[in-house]
């Protein structure tokens, strides 16, 4: 797998990076949309750039459904799960003479969800403008229960419960759209302020501290592909950082500052892209 890896430099970066000496084939710190950065660090991620190689041929990554000799294994997550080599007509038919739910998820949602991602697809990392939003807020659907026909497979769903948060950092919010929504989101951030309060008080919870430095994400960017060919902080230096002076006498700040850069870099890749268009 190209690109980067915990730190470490690999031996094949991706065909798509830029020169990382020529800033001219980077994005312009003074016109670029936040959403252009958070893509620009997301896609330098090794581990979505292995979903990508992995994932983005398997039929059903789309909105359309693939074949339906397709085995419901390669293009979806289950509950139960399905026996091998079975489609979804086989699979559904034998759960509904065992009378028992199930639940199919494409995978490219499982994939969309886990990156933050809008779209019914995941983005080639080679784009530089894949068209899509980051999603900043995940909007969900109660639990369902299948209830089965005894002579066909159509069902109907009925809701029942609700959703659980998944950790004291979350909640979950139920809206009526009958009513004002302006009064709801009103109490809502009341509330919600409230909460956050009281949790932070009870060191439930430590709120993200995020500035973006978009200034710096141009150099950010440099480095990391500078590292991904194998230069060495130094050599970035004399050139990201040709005005800063890099010797003994000041203790090698030229190549410090860099450091600094790849680590800060390096976070924006593996997961705080997600700040950049929140805040």
């Amino acid at each position: 797998m190209s690109g980067y890896s915990g730190g470490s430099v690999t031996s094949s970066p991706p065909s798509w990076l830029p020169d990382w000496q020529d800033p001219s084939q980077y994005p312009d710190p003074a016109t670029t949309s936040l959403g252009r950065w958070a893509w620009e660090f997301l896609r330098r991620n090794p581990s979505y750039q292995t979903d990508y190689e992995k994932w983005a041929v398997v039929p059903g990554q789309t909105w359309g459904k693939p074949p339906s000799d397709t085995p419901l294994s390669v293009w979806a997550c289950c509950d139960p799960r399905p026996l091998a080599g079975e489609t979804e007509y086989q699979y559904k038919a034998r759960l509904t003479a065992e009378r028992r739910p199930w639940e199919i998820i494409p995978l490219f949602r499982v994939l969309c969800e886990k990156y933050g991602l809008n779209p019914p697809y995941l983005p080639d990392p080679s784009h530089d403008s894949p068209g899509f939003m980051f999603s900043l807020v995940t909007a969900c659907s109660p639990e369902r229960v299948e209830i089965y026909d005894d002579d066909e497979l159509s069902h109907e769903c009925i809701s029942v419960g609700a959703l659980s948060p998944e950790s004291t950092a979350e909640v979950v919010i139920k809206i009526d759209l009958n009513l004002p929504l302006s009064v709801q989101l009103q109490r809502l951030e009341k509330s919600l302020k409230l909460s956050q309060e009281q949790k932070k008080k009870a060191v439930a919870i430590s709120p993200v501290k995020h500035r973006n430095r978009v200034s710096a994400y141009q150099n950010y960017l440099r480095v990391l592909d500078g590292r991904a060919r194998g230069v060495s902080f130094d050599t970035l230096a004399s050139v990201i950082l040709s005005g800063v002076s890099n010797t003994h006498d000041t203790d090698w700040l030229g190549r410090r500052n860099v450091c600094n850069y790849w680590k800060a870099a390096e976070r924006l890749c593996e997961y705080d892209y997600r700040y950049i268009v929140m805040t």
